[in-house]
Formats: C-alpha cells, sequence, structure tokens
C-alpha cells in the first residue's frame, strides 16, 4: 500500500474500519500532530512507538496520553559506545476506568467555583 499514512489512518477510520495495534517509528524529528491525530481518530487498543530521539519521542507523548496511558518503556541499546539508545514505548487506549474521579463535598464544590 502507498500512501500517506495520516491520510490512510482517517479513511480507514471514516470507513469504520478498526486496528488493534498500531507501530509507530517515526524519523528523528519526530511524528506530526496530524499523524497523531489520524491515530486517535483510528483509535486503535494499543500503540507501540519505536524512536530512536528520545527529546521527540517525549513531545510526541505528550500529545498521545490525553487518550493513551504508557504501559511500559524500554530502552534499547543498538549503538554500544555511543549515546544513542533507542526507546520502545508500550501505550494502550484509556478507558472510563481509568479516569480518577475526585470526590467533592458541596463546601469545597462551591469554594472552587467561587460562590
Amino acid at each position: 500500500m502507498c500512501d500517506d499514512a495520516s491520510e490512510w489512518m482517517m479513511k480507514q477510520a471514516a470507513a469504520g474500519e478498526h486496528i488493534d495495534v498500531l507501530l509507530m517509528d517515526p524519523p528523528r524529528s519526530g511524528s506530526t500532530p496530524e499523524f497523531i491525530h489520524a491515530a486517535e481518530t483510528l483509535a486503535p487498543e494499543r500503540i507501540v512507538y519505536i524512536s530512536c530521539n528520545p527529546t521527540t519521542q517525549a513531545d510526541d507523548l505528550k500529545l498521545l496520553t490525553k487518550k493513551y496511558k504508557v504501559e511500559r518503556i524500554v530502552p534499547v541499546d543498538m549503538f554500544p559506545f555511543t549515546s544513542h539508545v533507542e526507546t520502545v514505548v508500550a501505550l494502550s487506549r484509556k478507558h472510563i476506568d481509568d479516569y480518577v474521579e475526585i470526590g467533592l463535598d458541596t463546601e469545597d464544590y462551591y469554594r472552587i467555583k467561587g460562590n
């Protein structure tokens, strides 16, 4: 298949298609907001993000962790005796049970609302 990955994922989501796992291996510059949006729209249950640049991976994870939670991070030293390391991050889609509900009593509620 030869297509822009972001466009393909948006087409699949619009067609009602579903995937279980999305593998990401973007360039050193990281992913694009369009790709991340497309991934969230397709809504795979899991994402495996492989990166050769932990800095750009961290930036992308800030966006992805709005709807996904990090399950595991594994550094892989593929370049011995250098400072370069690959990192593999396993993410899973957040479900309603993953969110924490904070209970406030009536007094706290009004104090926060400014009433």
